[in-house]
């Protein structure tokens, strides 16, 4: 049993897989994922603000027809309820008529907040794969990151919302494009069912190949870019599907569908977090990605200094307690001459005390003189 599993971990893509998994707990991927997740979670609410705002702006200046056929079909619902009919009509014209605040306000924090995201999102990716953990690049000006963050936030929102909106267009289009070009037998029926999955399959791969082209701090090779970005399209692929059965179940529940939204909202972004940083794993551990011990890079990195909090500590207590000790040791000028000064002073004090010994001695031996005589 053990030779057979050493000969299965022996295999090049059984030992990656093991290399990505190790890779994914040891730089914390379920940790950063969670912090995605909230950071996308937080950027729900803005986006949902300026999507508001745009309805608004369809239904009072594109189209106010529109509007106007939304307040009688309020008043037509709950005619015969006195006023209430007008009052929900001038509720719902207000509300829309504010477009401009809510349009402006939710455009500020849905750049503050997804420019944190896309930060966010770029950090974890490179904490899974610089080739250590805890030695980043310096910083970029906020400024310029700034304004990097908020136009990588808008290529992911449009890759996004394409990977997504393709999914859904066509599997909604596939029975309408069936019926009205009278497209009838089982290959036909394959044929329109096998195209949003392609579909998805193709956004997602142009969804993940940006990902692992901006963000990664060093340049992916060309062949670990795609492979990684195909595996990336199958698993969205597979979550969006996840998802979508999901959302049949929850709707088939009465009591699953008041929460059923969030639930899936929150999984699938965990889940879709969770993907890219998997990948990430993946690519950084890649043969090809592994970077060659060099003992002259070894050798000027530990000249520098530590990178690990323990070692930098016992690097701190090591010069404290050699600056301690050359602050107490005396020079060796400064010693002799100390020693020179002392052993005279010395001597000076043992000669006054001898002579004031042998001075008390005399007057004690003059006075016993006298008492004889």
């Amino acid at each position: 049993m053990k030779e057979r599993l050493d000969r299965l971990l022996a295999r090049e893509w059984v030992a990656h897989l093991v290399r990505t998994a190790q890779r994914f707990g040891q730089r914390l991927g379920s940790q950063f994922a969670a912090a995605i997740t909230y950071f996308s979670v937080l950027s729900i609410v803005p986006v949902l603000m300026v999507a508001f705002a745009a309805t608004g702006v369809m239904l009072t200046v594109i189209a106010p027809d529109a509007l106007v056929q939304i307040k009688d079909a309020i008043t037509s619902a709950v005619g015969g309820q006195g006023d209430l009919s007008k009052q929900l009509t001038e509720i719902v014209e207000r509300a829309f008529g504010s477009w401009r605040e809510v349009g402006v306000l939710g455009l500020l924090v849905a750049a503050w907040t997804g420019a944190g995201w896309v930060d966010n999102l770029r950090q974890a990716v490179r904490a899974q794969m610089r080739p250590e953990f805890d030695v980043s690049k310096p910083a970029a000006n906020i400024v310029v990151a700034t304004a990097r963050n908020l136009a990588i936030l808008l290529g992911l929102f449009v890759l996004v919302g394409l990977t997504m909106a393709m999914s859904t267009v066509a599997t909604t289009l596939r029975g309408l494009v069936g019926a009205y070009l009278h497209l009838n037998g089982v290959a036909w029926d394959v044929t329109l069912s096998v195209a949003p999955v392609v579909a998805t399959l193709l956004s997602g791969f142009v969804l993940f190949w940006f990902i692992f082209r901006v963000f990664p701090e060093a340049h992916v090779p060309r062949r670990v870019l795609l492979r990684g970005a195909i595996i990336g399209a199958l698993g969205i692929t597979v979550l969006l599907w996840a998802a979508g059965l999901l959302a049949s179940a929850f709707a088939n529940n009465v009591a699953a569908a008041v929460f059923g939204g969030t639930l899936i909202v929150m999984l699938y972004f965990n889940l879709f977090a969770t993907l890219i940083l998997i990948v990430a794993a993946w690519i950084s551990t890649d043969a090809t990605m592994r970077p060659e011990p060099t003992p002259i890079e070894i050798a000027e990195r530990s000249a520098q200094g530590p990178t690990d909090y323990a070692t930098k500590e016992l690097a701190a207590i090591m010069r404290a307690r050699e600056e301690r000790e050359s602050a107490a040791m005396v020079p060796r000028t400064t010693a002799v001459t100390a020693a020179r000064v002392s052993g005279g002073a010395g001597a000076a004090l043992g000669a006054a005390l001898a002579g004031l010994v042998a001075a008390v001695a005399a007057v004690i031996s003059g006075l016993l003189d006298r008492r004889r005589r």
